[in-house]
């Protein structure tokens, strides 16, 4: 379908309907949020920016109403996908999430929100906030506590991108003084040379410590893939496939490793652990040794040790 809406019309649009400062900054950052990861998608960029930045529009004049006004003015200009999209921006609405644009909104909407709230309570913004304060932050319920912490954890089940590196952002990836392609470049160096370990490289790291013969990981369409950058340099035989690909039946494996991490994998993904040791025990007619001596199942919030990796 034919787009019939540009930025600068939407940008019409919100101004029309905002004045509150704090909504227009809202508004803003959510687009640019939702802009960032269109092009980790390869999805409409444009869409996925106007989205963001109109989800909120109605809501300093119509707060009873909203979303119900900018999904009706959407539609009126022939945007049905922008305003589907809005009108299931908030899982208490009941209305279904379909569309990956759907789900984003969702998973961006209140925690881009919390994250500017983080940013006001710093010397420096946003320039210096690293991802493990903002998940310090999520744990104390008096900071922000308009926040909708639950809403925040659905949209990371919704989408489920691997957190490793799009919340952890690896080591450099939060600096600016490197771009994408300049982080993981320093990144590598300082993982052969010096074995600067973090939690979103440290199969490279096994690898580079002669401890692995070959590694398979399977991830998701969505997974962020930045890491093959040094995976496929570092780690011998790697592979890297998407998991509706994968049969079990073309792969002998050794160790198996699924995180279970809530901070990294929603919960009601777990069940890939059970799937695994099954394919593991049928495969080989022997049961699996399931090493999990340093974890807790149920542990909420998981920090990947020193420990472990040694």
């Amino acid at each position: 379908m034919k787009k019939s809406i540009n930025r600068d019309q939407a940008i019409l649009i919100l101004n029309n309907m905002l004045s509150n400062k704090s909504l227009i900054i809202h508004s803003i950052s959510v687009a640019l949020v939702m802009e960032y990861y269109s092009k980790i998608l390869k999805e409409n960029k444009d869409i996925f920016y106007i989205t963001g930045l109109l989800h909120d529009a109605d809501y300093e004049k119509y707060p009873n109403e909203h979303p119900n006004k900018i999904v009706k003015k959407l539609k009126e200009i022939n945007e049905p996908e922008i305003a589907y999209a809005i009108s299931c921006h908030y899982s208490k609405w009941g209305i279904e999430t379909k569309s990956t644009l759907d789900k984003y909104l969702l998973a961006c909407d209140e925690l881009t929100g919390f994250i500017v709230a983080c940013t006001k309570v710093r010397p420096n913004g946003i320039s210096d906030l690293k991802p493990k304060s903002v998940k310090k932050s999520l744990k104390k319920k008096s900071f922000a506590a308009s926040v909708d912490r639950e809403e925040i954890m659905k949209g990371i089940e919704l989408i489920n991108i691997d957190h490793h590196d799009d919340v952890l952002g690896g080591s450099y990836i939060n600096d600016s003084v490197y771009d994408a392609e300049g982080a993981l470049t320093k990144e590598y160096y300082d993982l052969c040379e010096f074995g600067r370990v973090n939690e979103s490289n440290w199969v490279s790291w096994l690898a580079n410590e002669k401890k692995l013969k070959s590694y398979t990981w399977i991830g998701n369409p969505n997974s962020n893939k930045s890491k093959n950058f040094f995976n496929e340099r570092i780690i011998p035989n790697y592979i890297n496939v998407e998991k509706e690909n994968y049969k079990f039946d073309e792969y002998k494996f050794e160790h198996i490793h699924v995180c279970l991490s809530p901070q990294y994998i929603p919960k009601n993904h777990w069940h890939y652990f059970s799937m695994f040791i099954n394919t593991y025990e049928h495969f080989h007619n022997k049961d699996a040794i399931i090493e999990n001596k340093k974890f807790e199942h149920d542990f909420r919030y998981r920090k990947l040790g020193n420990e472990i990796l040694y």
